[in-house]
């Protein structure tokens, strides 16, 4: 009986801990600062890199316009990464 009662003081006590832990890391209330610039291009310099019928996960454009993205797993692709040579 009093191992239990231990145990579930013990429980407690670090669920409380890990309570106190999230509200310092994320929970003080204080909104995040606004720390936005103007954008270094014009929207009139950017384009496209990758356009799909399924939602792409990820994509990189290497210096020699090889371009590499993977398309999001719940869509069911045929392979893991696809690439493109411009």
């Amino acid at each position: 009986m009093k191992l239990l009662l231990r145990l579930g003081v013990f429980v407690v006590v670090l669920i409380v801990d890990l309570l106190i832990m999230i509200y310092a890391a994320f929970g003080r209330g204080v909104p995040y600062a606004d720390i936005s610039t103007e954008p270094l291009l014009p929207q009139s310099a950017i384009e496209a890199a990758v356009v799909a019928d399924r939602p792409i996960r990820n994509a990189t454009v290497s210096a020699h316009r090889r371009i590499c993205y993977t398309v999001h797993p719940e869509s069911n692709p045929n392979r893991d990464c696809y690439c493109l040579r411009g």
